[in-house]
């Protein structure tokens, strides 16, 4: 059982890992070539916002979105 814990923890951390390089690498990325790209990201981390726009839909994820949650879940 241990075993099985362990490795489900170093694969999600690896996973995690390579989707934050992803993210960091497109949103460095100038302009112009973000322009011609399929998938266009937008990050920043103080206040957190994110953004993914791909091709005809466009995903905010922002500081707003966990205030949004809890209120859902209190209400």
């Amino acid at each position: 059982m241990f075993k099985k814990i362990k490795y489900f923890t170093v694969s999600l951390f690896c996973v995690s890992v390579i989707f934050y390089g992803f993210i960091k690498i497109s949103n460095e990325l100038p302009d112009f070539i973000k322009d011609r790209s399929n998938i266009k990201i937008t990050y920043n981390k103080n206040p957190f916002d994110l953004k993914l726009d791909i091709g005809n839909y466009i995903i905010y994820i922002n500081k707003e979105v966990f205030y949004n949650i809890k209120n859902k879940i209190t209400n």
